[in-house]
């Protein structure tokens, strides 16, 4: 890795900036201390495994005070670790987009070596200490990672996103104790904004895997009182006296009246929807639950509701044209809506026009099927949904090959999928793995 500091940077980025800054430097000093040593590797190591033992309060107003902790003498293996995490851009949708001071050498880039690294820090620092506010966020960074690696159905992710629930359970981080009281709210300082954060990543990150797999949620609204984090910029949350300044200019709700897009905001935008999401999810999976037409209408009041209150420059516009995200929409509706299109061609509901419809009929379904087709196959393979975008690809091409090619009278069974159709659809993309056809497998 090669570190690149700018002058000033403290000041306009994240707080993973200035606490990559201070790590390097704190590593530089520990280096020099045993320059020329023949256990160098050891002594090194004995540091950093000694301070890791000492607990860390996370209870701190400001972010210095609270940095200091994994800086300087102080340096952790913790502190290794968001060096890894920071070289890959983990931190949120937003702020991977930022300049980062730690930037892989030329040719030796690896997303891989990333991972495995982060995981024996992590491994090594639960070895020392029981948990802290760092290694929650260590730990749900490098579940990140294990997504765009192995993908969001590995067991890779699957055991990293369960390493960060139980982390987050332990530490009491989705239950604080001012949440519970009946007295005043927590008050405004950098820990309580970094744990608020941390909870309803790791909180919407949950009702987003439920939503994708089907598969039973591992936390639940009913057992948390954590409040979303606050709409601060990511600049302001080094300063105590910026995040006073900028609550200030706060509307009620806690959003920012600026119109900017910040972290923080949307977290809090994705935590508040998951929250409603929740509630879906009991109704979906629950074995034993008895639903009223009043629930489900206040469930949809709720959400009307929260979409009313959502700032405007949170809000995706479609009639928007200067700001296209075809990623987005191709992964998000597209193609959910073409594994609909692609069953009513393998399992027609009805045959010509449809009588309720006319604008509807076979023939639309294969030229917007067509269409589908084309734009997946505009995604870049520097995409991180290429794999998702070529597998659903390659299977409506199958789908209009064996409509369009197979014989009107045959109603022999279907032949085996070919060699070189993608096996692994078989998890990750259920909505088009509803067919019996797409399971005729060789074996």
């Amino acid at each position: 890795m090669v570190f690149h500091d700018e002058s000033g940077l403290e000041s306009t980025a994240s707080w993973s900036h200035a606490a990559v800054s201070r790590i390097i430097t704190s590593l530089r000093q520990l280096f020099q201390r045993f320059d020329g040593s023949e256990s160098f590797d050891e002594e090194v190591a004995d540091v950093l495994c000694r301070n890791t033992t000492r607990p860390v309060q996370d209870t701190f107003d400001n972010f210095d005070d609270w940095i200091a902790q994994f800086c300087g003498p102080n340096i952790r293996w913790e502190s290794i670790g968001l060096l890894w995490a920071h070289v890959e851009g983990l931190s949120d949708a937003l702020s991977t987009l930022k300049y980062r001071q730690l930037k892989w050498v030329e040719g030796k880039q690896s997303s891989v070596v990333s991972h495995e690294h982060l995981h024996y820090i992590i491994e090594i620092s639960r070895h020392f200490t029981a948990g802290n506010d760092m290694l929650l966020d260590l730990c749900r960074r490098h579940a990140a990672l294990a997504t765009l690696v192995y993908g969001d159905a590995s067991p890779v992710y699957w055991n990293a996103h369960s390493l960060c629930v139980s982390m987050l359970l332990f530490l009491g981080r989705h239950a604080p104790e001012a949440s519970k009281s009946q007295g005043k709210p927590e008050k405004i300082s950098f820990c309580v904004e970094n744990r608020r954060f941390l909870y309803c990543y790791i909180f919407a990150n949950d009702k987003s895997m439920v939503s994708f797999t089907g598969r039973p949620p591992l936390l639940s609204r009913r057992y948390c009182s954590s409040q979303a984090p606050l709409d601060f910029s990511d600049s302001c949350m080094i300063s105590k006296e910026s995040m006073t300044e900028e609550f200030k200019g706060l509307d009620e709700r806690g959003w920012n009246t600026k119109g900017e897009i910040h972290a923080n905001g949307y977290i809090r935008a994705r935590f508040l929807k998951s929250y409603l999401m929740d509630e879906v999810i009991e109704i979906a999976l629950g074995n034993d639950v008895h639903v009223t037409l009043g629930y489900l209408e206040g469930i949809k009041a709720r959400v009307n509701q929260l979409f009313f209150e959502m700032p405007s420059h949170l809000i995706f516009d479609c009639q928007n044209l200067d700001d296209p995200d075809l990623d987005i929409n191709l992964v998000a509706y597209a193609a959910p809506g073409g594994g609909i299109l692609c069953q009513e061609l393998l399992r027609p509901t009805f045959f010509g026009i449809h009588p309720l419809n006319p604008a509807l009929s076979r023939s639309s379904i294969v030229q917007q099927l067509s269409m589908l087709v084309a734009f997946l196959n505009w995604v870049g393979p520097d995409s991180p949904n290429r794999v998702v975008c070529s597998d659903c690809e390659a299977i409506i091409q199958r789908v209009l090959d064996e409509h369009l090619n197979a014989s009107p009278t045959n109603d022999a069974s279907l032949e085996p999928l070919g060699p070189g159709f993608p096996r692994s659809l078989g998890f990750k993309f259920e909505l088009l793995n509803t067919f019996e056809w797409l399971n005729a497998m060789e074996r």
